[in-house]
C-alpha cells in the first residue's frame, strides 16, 4: 500500500485546509478542498511527500509508453525483413523448378532421337509433317525456336606437297606440283592424275597456296578449271584465280595464296600450275598445298 501525504500532528491542520474530501480510485488518493481546487504540495516542513504520488506517477507513465512504442516499432521491421526474405526465397525456388522441367524435357527428347537412330527409324520429315524442337527458355522469351536437324557434312579434298618428289615439266611454259591427298572427306572430290576430279556439280570453295625460294623477279601461279566437254568454240580449259608475288634477290624467301568461289559442273577437273619452265619452291605440306571445299 502507497504512503500517503501524512501531515505532523498539528492542532491547527483542520483549520488551514478545511474540510477534505478524500476519493480513492485504482488505490490512489485524490483531495479537494470545498472550493473545488486541488491543493498544492505544502511547503511545511513537517510534511513528507510519498512515493507514488501524482508527480512520480507522470514519469513512470512516459518511459512505459515510451518502451511500448520501440517494442511495437521492432516487432514491426522485423516482420517487414521476414516477409522480403520470404518472397525472395519463393522467387529463387520459381526459377530453379523451371529450369529443372526444362532440362528434365530436353533429356527425355535427347534418349528419344537417340533411340530413334539406334532403331533406324529417323526420317527428314516432309513440308507437311512438323519438325521436332527444343525451347530454351531464353528461346521460348524471344519467340525462337532451335530446329533439330540431321547434320551435313561438306565434301572437302585437300592435297599437300610430296616432300619426296620433284616438280613435273608439263610443257615449255608450265611447271607442276607433285600432290599427295592430305585430307579427304565425302566421294566428291577425288584426286585424279595430279588434279581434283569433281564427281556433283555445284559451288565450290577453291584455294592454293605455294612457298617459294626463288630469285627470279616475280613468280606465282594459276588455278585453272578443266571442262569435261567443250562447247562450241569456248576453250576447254579456263583460268579461275591467279597469284603473284615480287622475290627479293638477297632473301627470296614468300608464299603466295589465292582463293575463291566458282561453280563446277560434274566431270570437271581442277588443277594449279606454276608459269615458268623451272620453279624453286617448298614441297613441304605446311607451305605448299591446294584443295576444294563444297559450300551447301
Amino acid at each position: 500500500m502507497r504512503r500517503l501525504y501524512r501531515p505532523r500532528p498539528s492542532k491547527n491542520a483542520a483549520a488551514e485546509f478545511g474540510l477534505v474530501f478524500i476519493f480513492t480510485t485504482q488505490g490512489e488518493l485524490w483531495s479537494r478542498s470545498p472550493r473545488g481546487k486541488r491543493p498544492t504540495m505544502p511547503t511545511d516542513p513537517g510534511y513528507e511527500v510519498a512515493p507514488g504520488g501524482p508527480e512520480s506517477r507522470q514519469g513512470g507513465i512516459s518511459r512505459t509508453a515510451l518502451a511500448m512504442g520501440l517494442a511495437a516499432f521492432a516487432s514491426f521491421f522485423l516482420a517487414a525483413i521476414s516477409l522480403y526474405f520470404t518472397l525472395a526465397l519463393k522467387a529463387e525456388v520459381t526459377v530453379l523448378r523451371s529450369h529443372l522441367s526444362w532440362e528434365k524435357n530436353s533429356h527425355q527428347q535427347q534418349a528419344g532421337n537417340a533411340e530413334m537412330l539406334r532403331d533406324g527409324q529417323w526420317h527428314s520429315p516432309s513440308p507437311h509433317e512438323a519438325r521436332p524442337t527444343m525451347e530454351t527458355p531464353k528461346a521460348k522469351e524471344r519467340g525462337t525456336r532451335i530446329v533439330l536437324e540431321k547434320p551435313v557434312f561438306q565434301p572437302c579434298l585437300q592435297m599437300i606437297a610430296n616432300s619426296h618428289g620433284s616438280i613435273i615439266q608439263k610443257d615449255s611454259t608450265y611447271t607442276a606440283i607433285p600432290w599427295l591427298v592430305g585430307l579427304r572427306r565425302g566421294d566428291t572430290l577425288l584426286e585424279d592424275k595430279n588434279t581434283i576430279l569433281v564427281i556433283e556439280g555445284g559451288l565450290y570453295l577453291v584455294y592454293g597456296q605455294v612457298y617459294y625460294m626463288d630469285k627470279t623477279f616475280a613468280m606465282g601461279h594459276v588455278i585453272n578449271r578443266i571442262k569435261q566437254e567443250m562447247v562450241g568454240n569456248n576453250p576447254q580449259k579456263i583460268p579461275l584465280f591467279r597469284c603473284i608475288q615480287n622475290m627479293n634477290q638477297d632473301h627470296p624467301y614468300n608464299t603466295c595464296y589465292t582463293a575463291g568461289v566458282v561453280k563446277l559442273e560434274a566431270g570437271d577437273r581442277v588443277e594449279l600450275l606454276i608459269p615458268r619452265q623451272t620453279a624453286n619452291i617448298s614441297l613441304s605440306g605446311e607451305d605448299t598445298f591446294f584443295g576444294i571445299i563444297g559450300l551447301l
